[in-house]
This record gives C-alpha cells, structure tokens and sequence, in this order.
C-alpha cells in the first residue's frame, strides 16, 4: 500500500506490487486514462471496472502518472479520482483527483521506494554470529510537569507528609519560660 508522505510524494515497499485506478464523475460516460511509472508506460486494463494500471515500486523516488480524458461536452465539475486496490481487494482514495478546471488532465505525484527492514531470524544468523536484537522501543518525551509528580511520587512517604503539612510552633508556656530561665542561671 502507498503511503502519504506529502501532498507530492508517497512511499511503499521495494518490490511492493501495486494496483492503481481512476474514476470518472459528471464526464458524460467517457472514462480512459494512461498511466506511467518511472519513465516507462505502463498498460493500461480493468481494474473493477476502470481504467487501471500495475507495477512494481522500485528503489528511489520515480514519478506516477495519469493522464485522462475529459469529454469535451462535459462540465467544469467533471472529473476523475484516483484510487488503490487494497490489501482486502477494496478500493482506498489517495485523494489525488483532475477536473475539467485544471489547465492539464494529470495526476501526478512521486513514489519513494522504501527497503523493508528485516529482523534476522534464527535460521538466517551465520553461526558465531550473533543475533539481531530489536530496537527497543521509543519513550513518549515526559514534560516537565509529569517528572515532577513522578519525582515527589519516588520520596519516602514520611517526607511527603511533612512536605505537605505547615508546621506551626507554639508559644512556651509560663513553666517552661520559668524552666528555660532557671537553667539559664544555673549555666552562669
């Protein structure tokens, strides 16, 4: 399946096999189209009932094609829509469309082919080597705030209480205002 980089280009799988087709609205009944990828034109055939094309994603950027017909009877609503056959044999938009409005019948866009990266399984692990491991998995980024609350979490629960109670110190009474008095003599 491609998949949307930017409005200009999408990526797939090296070697990836790919079904793209177009369908025509308000063009009076007159739907035909040619497709080109990576310099060469591609044959164009049925694809549930519209004009489509295959081919297979190759390595780099390579520019798709389509160039339709447009009745020249037809309003300037008229126009086609490009879509992809699916993995369940559906059809997926790549919201990519042409009307009668635009200056040139062609849908345009590059296709990047990406390498898919494999993890080296048991069998295909020369032996002494040793084996691939995964990547480990990438932590969402902590704000500053959730590190804080994790941090006050991670204090013993004693210091949490006292950090959360206000301490206020009472005033001495008379006995040990007098108490503090005499051992203060007793010292001189």
């Amino acid at each position: 399946m491609l998949r949307r980089v930017n409005a200009a280009l999408y990526e797939a799988d090296l070697g990836e096999h790919v079904e793209l087709f177009v369908v025509q609205q308000g063009n009076g009944g007159v739907e035909a189209a040619s497709f080109e990828y990576n310099g060469i034109v591609l044959p164009a055939h049925p694809i549930q009932g519209h004009p489509g094309c295959e081919f297979t994603v190759v390595a780099g950027t390579h520019q798709f094609e389509c160039i339709v017909v447009l009745n020249p009877a037809s309003q300037a609503t008229a126009r086609y829509d490009l879509f992809e056959v699916n993995s369940a044999g559906g059809q997926t938009a790549l919201n990519k469309s042409v009307t009668a409005a635009d200056p040139t019948p062609l849908i345009g866009f590059g296709i990047g082919g990406v390498a898919v990266a494999l993890a080296a399984t048991p069998a295909s692990v020369p032996r002494g080597a040793a084996p691939v491991r995964p990547a480990a998995p990438v932590q969402p980024r902590r704000t500053k705030a959730v590190r804080k609350r994790a941090a006050k979490k991670a204090q013993p629960a004693k210091r949490r209480k006292k950090s959360r109670k206000q301490t206020v110190k009472k005033a001495p009474t008379r006995a040990k205002k007098k108490a503090t008095a005499a051992r203060g003599r007793k010292r001189r």
